[in-house]
């Protein structure tokens, strides 16, 4: 910043023409000095005091004119320009410069910048908008920033007018606001504020023909050789609406499944439309698998990968209850027709014993009986039934060796007096009391139920081409006094009472079912619905143990979410492995594949005062994502997880850019608006300004002044005195 400076003479208290009266006072009192101030002493020493007088009452007069000294330095001060820069999804489109994302014209707005900064003289701060605040670092920009959810751009063009001061305010959007107000709200601040904005557009105002694969649902752990749903979602636009589209699913490169989709109404539209497929694969290898899902039509296609786990599963369920109620016993009948479960059931009424054809003789309570059975299921039995050696049996059982518990009460209500014994502790509920629990299934009242949002995103307790609650009405619910806080909540009724409810305990899993009439869904369908409800169960409860002996498991929390979204990834041990943990690295390192060549690094610390490993981290370009070990354990301990990352909707339903928003904007406030990067930076003017500073130094009331007043009168004084004059 150059200066120059600049001194000058003023008085203070004698401003314009108030100098000459001044002036004029100094003569007429020289004059009556020199005139008429009596005697004066003989020559040449009355010419001196005379002198000494005038001289005197000058000073005198001036000084009451307030001289003072006027410094005044001017600099140059550069200018500043704040650059707003849109992250939301839609700024990941592929049609901008050479076919490049929307957001990395904002680099090439960086380096034009650059190159014109000596000529512009400007300060340059960058910033967010468009679903994400903060600063941004212009150099790095690449398609995985762009995580915005949503397209406030008027709200956040505004707050940021108000929280920065600037001269120039640059905005590289492609203008598509999807929530809040308009830019023109936005262009009124600016105005207020004499804050002219331009606008570097990106984008094409028309809408390229689109086939996109959204996500694929289903279940992570596959049992070999069974048949597994998996709903395929997917949204088209401006498609040929006479050629089906083509899905293929791929087990490494063995195609498993070729299927012609007719294409929903409305795919040639340039609004575009939804689809959703449901298909069921059978895998026929153990082991991690990569499943690739590709629609095709034409040119256009899209690909989603999926990592599930296929192991050798013949679920072996061990069933215990009081009594053969309803419930129990159509469920066993269900279970003993599915080729994929073994089924052993004992009932505790008149002393244990076995009521299925198949199992041991004698009640398999002991540790080493329980080791083959991967679920458990408690009917309505209560804490006597059980001694409490077996009651240890199971709770290491479910702990240590990833077995699942579940919990299905009935109208004796005992199930509330397991809460004072070792077993209650893998209950994910509280109850008030037995009576309570006991009245609850005997006032019946209609009911159906419905999956929870958490149930839908983890495709679990999947109805099939039906609905939970289009099936005939339930009417028995348990009342719950209190839903643990470990626990989490897969089914509600329509009181939005929690129905199925379940928590992890050491390496198992404990799931309470609150309902025991489900068997009124067999009307008409006989086995249908039942078995579907209870196998999904089932294996949700038992797949820890679908991960074998891996001592250790990655997983991520939500297992899908859009990009920018909060995901916890954990990587946590079984019971018993996690207390040689403390001999392990303070961090582990993971790698995330979403294998299509993007790859990235995490490092998980050490949980505090914990024996896992985990960290957080905003989700990544959508894709599915591959969590493996690659540093700190060995990989075959590890079973792999998956993160599933999928486009908001919203951002990417139709992502034009929208001219006639960013006209409100730029035309609002005076601004400019460009395509070119290097034309906008070649159009910005000089900002700098010059900047004056002045400083007034009295004079006047300096101390040598009286000094010399008093000493010009004390000349004037002592000569007369010698003269003995008066």
């Amino acid at each position: 910043m150059d200066a120059e400076h600049d001194l000058s003479l003023i008085f203070a208290h004698a401003d314009g023409w108030l100098i000459y009266l001044y002036v004029i006072a100094a003569i007429v009192l020289c004059w009556w000095a020199w005139r008429r101030y009596g005697p004066r002493p003989p020559a040449p020493w009355g010419g001196i005091a005379r002198v000494c007088r005038m001289a005197a009452l000058v000073v005198v007069v001036l000084a009451l004119a307030g001289p003072s000294w006027r410094s005044v330095s001017t600099s140059t001060v550069p200018g500043r320009i704040v650059v707003a820069v849109d992250r939301s999804a839609s700024m990941t489109r592929e049609d901008g410069p050479q076919g490049q994302a929307r957001i990395l014209i904002a680099s090439d707005l960086y380096r034009a910048l650059s190159r014109e900064e000596e000529r512009i003289q400007a300060a340059i701060e960058w910033h967010s908008i468009g679903g994400v605040s903060g600063s941004v670092d212009p150099s790095t920009l690449s398609v995985d920033d762009a995580t915005g959810q949503r397209s406030p751009l008027g709200n956040d063009v505004e707050s940021l007018s108000r929280s920065v001061q600037t001269d120039l305010l640059l905005v590289v959007s492609d203008f598509r606001v999807t929530e809040g107000s308009s830019l023109s709200v936005a262009a009124e601040a600016l105005r207020r504020r004499d804050i002219p904005a331009w606008a570097l557009a990106v984008g094409s105002e028309e809408l390229d023909p689109e086939l996109l694969l959204e996500e694929v649902d289903g279940s992570p752990s596959l049992a070999l050789g069974e048949r597994q749903p998996f709903t395929v979602r997917y949204t088209a636009r401006a498609l040929d609406a006479d050629e089906p589209l083509q899905l293929h699913v791929y087990d490494g490169e063995t195609l498993l499944l070729e299927q012609s989709l007719s294409p929903p109404r409305g795919v040639d539209a340039q609004e575009g439309v939804s689809g959703e497929e449901r298909i069921e694969l059978v895998l026929d290898e153990e082991g991690d698998r990569e499943l690739r899902f590709r629609l095709r039509q034409g040119e256009h296609e899209s690909t989603v990968r999926r990592q599930v786990q296929v192991s050798e599963r013949r679920l072996q369920v061990l069933i215990l209850a009081h009594r053969p109620r309803y419930e129990l016993r159509y469920l066993q009948a269900a279970l003993n027709r599915d080729h994929s479960v073994s089924v052993h059931t004992y009932l505790a009424d008149g002393g244990w014993r076995r009521w299925s054809p198949a199992g041991p003789s004698s009640l398999p309570l002991r540790s080493a009986d329980l080791q083959d059975y991967d679920v458990v299921v408690i009917g309505d039995l209560a804490p006597s039934d059980l001694p409490r050696e077996a009651q240890s049996a199971l709770v290491q059982h479910v702990r240590e060796r990833g077995a699942g518990l579940v919990w299905i009460p009935g109208e004796t209500g005992q199930t509330a007096a397991f809460q004072g014994e070792e077993l209650g502790s893998l209950l994910p509920v509280e109850f008030a009391n037995v009576d309570a629990l006991a009245r609850s299934y005997h006032q019946e009242s209609p009911l159906t139920l419905h999956r929870t949002t958490l149930a839908e995103e983890r495709a679990f307790l999947d109805p099939d081409e039906s609905d939970w609650q289009d099936l005939p009405r339930l009417r028995r619910i348990a009342s719950i006094e209190r839903v643990r806080d470990i626990s989490r909540v897969w089914m509600r009724d329509d009181h939005d009472r929690p129905a199925v409810i379940s928590a992890q305990f050491g390496r198992g899993m404990g799931l309470l079912v609150a309902v025991d009439d489900t068997w009124r869904w067999r009307r008409n369908v006989g086995d249908r619905y039942l078995h579907r409800f209870y196998s999904q169960i089932l294996r949700f409860a038992s797949q820890d143990r679908a991960s074998g002996d891996r001592p250790w498991r990655i997983d991520a929390n939500p297992y899908r979410a859009i990009p920018g979204q909060s995901v916890r990834l954990s990587l946590m041990p079984r019971a018993g492995v996690g207390e040689q943990a403390s001999a392990l690295p303070a961090q582990m390192v993971v790698e995330m594949d979403a294998g299509d060549g993007r790859q990235r690094l995490l490092e998980l610390p050490r949980t505090y005062r914990g024996s896992g490993y985990s960290a957080t981290l905003a989700a990544p370009a959508a894709g599915t994502w591959r969590i493996r070990m690659v540093d700190g354990l060995p990989p075959d301990d590890v079973a792999s997880g998956s993160l599933t990352v999928v486009p908001p909707s919203d951002e990417m339903r139709d992502p034009r850019f929208d001219q006639t928003e960013m006209l409100r904007l730029v035309e609002g406030t005076g601004g400019r608006w460009f395509r070119d990067p290097e034309a906008l930076a070649e159009a910005l003017p000089s900002l700098a300004r010059e900047q004056m500073h002045e400083r007034i130094i009295p004079v006047w009331d300096r101390w040598w002044v009286l000094l010399l007043i008093v000493s010009l009168l004390a000349v004037e004084w002592s000569l007369r005195r010698s003269s003995r004059l008066p």
